[in-house]
């Protein structure tokens, strides 16, 4: 059931939002009687309200505003008949006892992190003696949080509800029913949240089926552009799917795949640092992740995760969206991690001369070697086309020896594979030498559109993707 928590100050207002959220969709209404400014006379009123409800009057130390225990038994008494449901906190003398005519959910609160798996199995055990339905909630702070709310959801019997507080916490909201969870809860509308990482009742309810469920993973991902760019690419052609962030840190890397599969998501981009090391994790890998040797991209067919890369396509279509070519052209990449391989690929295809120069030689000699190039030491002044592929001059990142180095001129190519900022200052210096730039922003569009499409089938305008980034300088 999707449950619409109802915070509102007074009992005429959480009336009307109750029988609007009813309308909406939700199967279920939450009203949080601590939130009201004067409680309620007549609860018969509530009766209004079409759809079952719980009341919940919860006390300080689990989030809540009551702060005596002992007023509110004589109101729990009152909600036989009016409610079908009333939600008591673990820690409370009052979850012992019974309410006649009421359905009784023992509920646990964690705000700050999330116990192991075994030790949430135990607390959702412990609920279920003394409940019609247990009701646990912990803060998600890290994959491998989300990944052990996850892994006990699939061990647990009985009635239950488990959710995942904060931003990571959201996909349980919206999976519940994989996780066997009887209910989720949704806030009435946006801007109305009761707790972190909820969602409103009309969004849950278009992703209740057939969902397209996506994101990326990486480290960091707070900067990334990407779900504002998926998201509107879902709405623009009508499909049900969302895009979430997964700062992912290297070994996390099996418990992001395990959650994939379980989830039943789609697919995700994969970022810096992890564009290599993922490949070890995946069932398959397609020809663009192989000529690369890296993965940006994971499809999730049937539970068998495939790798490819979408990087390349990202960088040719961003020099042919400027006339560059770079056939028998003297190249340069900084950087030998996944994109540098991506775009070492791209140039390989398109005929180029490639040297590559990295902060480890060793590292830049072995990239070198696999696409038929050079590892150099310094740059000059005879590239015809730069690009870097380090994350030197993304917002975080310091902006490296390297780039001081560079030595740029008219008639040359510059790319920068770093989307934020969109011109980095090392695009900036190429720009006054009268070097021709190209933003990782372009590159950053063109292979989410390819992403896009091997999860959908469909590919979005380059319009609304490149609206949803931002406008262009």
């Amino acid at each position: 059931m999707i449950c619409a928590a109802i915070s509102e100050q007074s009992t005429e207002s959480a009336i009307d939002t109750g029988i609007n959220s009813a309308s909406m969709g939700a199967d279920i209404v939450e009203i949080r009687f601590d939130s009201m400014i004067e409680m309620p006379q007549d609860l018969d009123l509530f009766k209004k309200i079409s759809v079952p409800k719980i009341a919940t009057l919860r006390t300080t130390s689990q989030g809540g505003k009551c702060k005596f225990d002992e007023e509110r038994l004589d109101f729990f008494k009152k909600c036989s008949g009016c409610f079908e449901y009333i939600d008591i906190e673990d820690d409370s003398k009052l979850s012992e006892m019974q309410f006649k005519d009421c359905k009784k959910i023992v509920s646990f609160h964690d705000f700050s992190k999330t116990p192991s798996a075994n030790e949430i199995k135990e607390i959702i055990n412990n609920l279920q003696k003394k409940s019609d339905i247990a009701k646990a909630a912990f803060y998600v702070r890290s994959i491998s949080d989300l990944y052990e709310i996850i892994i006990a959801s699939q061990h647990l019997e009985g009635r239950y509800i488990l959710i995942g507080m904060g931003e990571l916490g959201e996909i349980t909201r919206i999976c519940y029913d994989r996780l066997g969870s009887e209910i989720t809860y949704v806030s009435p509308c946006i801007g109305k949240e009761t707790a972190p990482g909820q969602i409103d009742v009309q969004s849950l309810k278009k992703l209740s089926k057939d969902n397209c469920l996506t994101g990326i993973i990486g480290n960091p991902v707070n900067h990334s552009r990407s779900p504002d760019m998926h998201n509107a690419a879902f709405r623009s052609l009508g499909i049900n799917g969302r895009y979430f962030r997964f700062k992912c840190e290297e070994d996390e890397l099996g418990k992001i795949v395990e959650i994939i599969k379980i989830l039943g998501m789609r697919g995700v981009n994969v970022t810096i640092p992890h564009k290599q090391t993922i490949m070890a994790y995946l069932d398959e890998l397609d020809e663009t992740s192989k000529a690369a040797g890296a993965v940006n991209c994971i499809i999730n067919d049937g539970n068998s995760l495939k790798g490819v890369n979408t990087d390349i396509a990202g960088f040719r279509e961003s020099f042919k969206a400027v006339g560059a070519s770079v056939c028998g052209k003297n190249s340069l990449i900084i950087g030998a991690g996944g994109a540098a391989r991506a775009c070492a690929a791209f140039l390989s295809e398109g005929r180029a001369e490639i040297k590559i120069i990295n902060r480890t030689k060793e590292k830049a000699e072995r990239l070198a070697k696999e696409f038929n190039g050079t590892a150099v030491d310094s740059i000059d002044t005879d590239f015809d086309i730069i690009v870097n592929c380090t994350p030197m001059g993304m917002e975080g990142f310091d902006e490296g020896t390297f780039f001081q180095n560079c030595i740029f001129h008219k008639e040359q190519t510059v790319m920068d594979a770093v989307p934020v900022p969109e011109i980095t200052k090392f695009l900036e210096r190429a720009e006054k030498c009268g070097a021709d730039v190209i933003s990782g922003r372009e590159m950053l569009i063109y292979q989410a559109l390819d992403a896009f499409k091997t999860w959908t089938g469909c590919k979005p305008d380059y319009s609304i993707m490149s609206k949803a980034y931002g406008e262009k300088r």
